[in-house]
Order: structure tokens, then C-alpha cells, then sequence
């Protein structure tokens, strides 16, 4: 805020502290064109529809829903506006791609999105936009030539690489499991939450969607739900990896950090 006042535009900062009427004042000031910019920490994510041309993003977030939202404050039309330019300074762009090629099947949940269930994320399928190796512009998913200067880069040129990964040998053991398995496997992964409930241990919805995309890498989508007696294979995976758990719970309470 200091730093925009000193350049010579009017600044002004709201946060959770701030009082009701002193918002109302400053974004009074901000409709008026007296305040040019306001810096905000979280509050006017949502419920907030004045004119804006600008926004300068410098918040990190894997929640779609909440890049949405922020980015929804400029986006929306008025007269006279052609455009919100938008400055991306938190890399946001590169993890969830333009608001406009992020779309929804249904509607989310009674939440805000802003913490959501495993079971509500969708599996992410979109592909992401890629930056112009040559003028970094950010060119939107499956565009060769870079739109703004031009430059098209050669066959496997922009392909993303990463050198730390290593590879692992696949045998003819590995199992290949179909749409029935995974049916399967969700509903007895439902039915081990019932067992849970049963003996007042209850797990949530988000812990049944988890504990399957730890198994297959995908979230759980367009299954059954209705639970079934846990096999030997799905019981063996799940006390797997609550050992997993406990060991580095364990293991963080020993080195004095916090697990959360």
C-alpha cells in the first residue's frame, strides 16, 4: 500500500479487522475514483460487485473455487469496460489454468469451495496453459504459436521435463484393474466406513475419497455407494496406510514439528 502511495496513487488496505462502515467508506471512495486501488487480505473474495479493471493476484491457492472467485471481481461487465487486465504474481495460473477453461459438471456442495471433501474435487483432466519460452506470455492450452510474439517452438521444444523423476519397471504382475474392480473397491472402502460408524469411529466422505485415490490416482467418480463387507485386499491396503500414518505422526512428534 505504502509503495502505491509513494508512486502517486491513491491506496488504501482491508482486512478482517476492519470495521463494517470503514469498508463501506473505502470502497465508497473506490466507486468515486479517489481510492484507485485497494489492498485486501481475503476480504473481498466474495459479495463484492463494484468496477474493477485490475486485479494483482499475489495469493497462492489450489482451490479452483476460490481463483474463481477472486478473479470473478474483475471479470464481471459494466459500462464502458472492455477488459480486466489481470497480474498474476502467485504462479496460479501454471496449477489451475484461465478461469475461463475450468468448468463443472454439477454444481459444488452447500461449502463455499474453499475447503472441500476429496470426494468434491474433480479429476483434472483439463489441460493447463504454457508459458512462451521465448516472450513468457502465457499461451491458453493446445495454442502452438505464442499469440503475442509470435514464436513457434520446435517439435518437443515446450514439453515439460523433470529430471528428478525416475522411472520404475513394469512386469507382467502388475495388476490391471477394470471398472468393475474399482466398483468394487470403492464400495468396500464404503462399507469400512460403515464398520467405522458402527463402533463410533466414524470417518468422513473426504477420508473414503482420499484412501481411493491413493490406490488409483484418480478421484472416485460416478460409482455406486452402496457399501459392501471389506475384502482381504482393501482391509490390508487401508491398515497399510493408517500404519503409514501413525509411523509419521510418530516421527514428527519426535522431531519436535507439527504434523497437521
Amino acid at each position: 500500500t505504502r509503495e502505491f502511495i509513494k508512486a502517486g496513487i491513491g491506496a488504501e488496505i482491508m482486512t478482517a479487522e476492519t470495521p463494517h462502515e470503514e469498508r463501506q467508506d473505502i470502497i465508497r471512495r473506490f466507486e468515486d475514483g479517489v481510492t484507485k486501488v485497494i489492498v485486501n487480505v481475503g476480504v473481498l473474495v466474495a459479495g463484492f460487485d463494484s468496477d474493477v479493471r485490475c486485479i494483482i493476484y499475489a495469493r497462492p491457492t489450489k482451490s479452483e473455487i476460490r481463483w474463481l472467485q477472486c478473479l470473478g471481481r474483475g471479470l464481471r461487465t459494466a459500462p464502458g469496460k472492455e477488459r480486466c487486465i489481470i497480474f498474476d504474481h502467485s504462479g496460479t495460473v501454471h496449477r489451475l489454468g484461465f478461469p475461463e477453461d475450468i468448468e463443472y459438471d454439477e454444481l459444488p456442495g452447500k461449502n463455499d469451495g474453499m475447503k472441500t471433501s476429496g470426494g468434491g474435487q474433480q479429476d483434472k483432466t483439463e489441460k493447463l496453459p504454457k508459458e512462451c519460452p521465448k516472450c513468457h506470455y502465457m499461451k491458453p492450452a493446445g495454442v502452438y504459436a505464442c499469440p503475442k510474439c509470435g514464436f513457434k517452438p520446435l517439435g518437443g521444444e515446450d514439453v515439460e521435463t523433470d529430471r528428478n523423476r525416475k522411472l520404475s519397471r513394469l512386469t507382467k504382475g502388475v495388476k490391471v484393474y477394470s471398472r468393475d474392480d474399482k466398483q468394487r473397491w470403492w464400495r468396500e472402502i464404503k462399507g469400512y466406513q460403515q464398520y467405522r460408524a458402527s463402533i463410533g469411529k466414524p470417518l468422513k466422505d473426504g477420508w473414503c475419497a482420499n484412501t481411493y485415490r491413493e490406490k488409483f490416482g484418480v478421484w472416485p467418480k460416478g460409482f455406486d455407494n452402496t457399501p459392501a463387507e471389506p475384502s482381504t485386499e482393501v482391509y490390508n491396503f487401508i491398515k497399510s496406510k493408517n500404519i503409514a500414518f501413525y509411523k509419521g505422526r510418530q516421527k514428527a512428534q519426535r522431531s519436535g514439528g507439527t504434523l497437521c
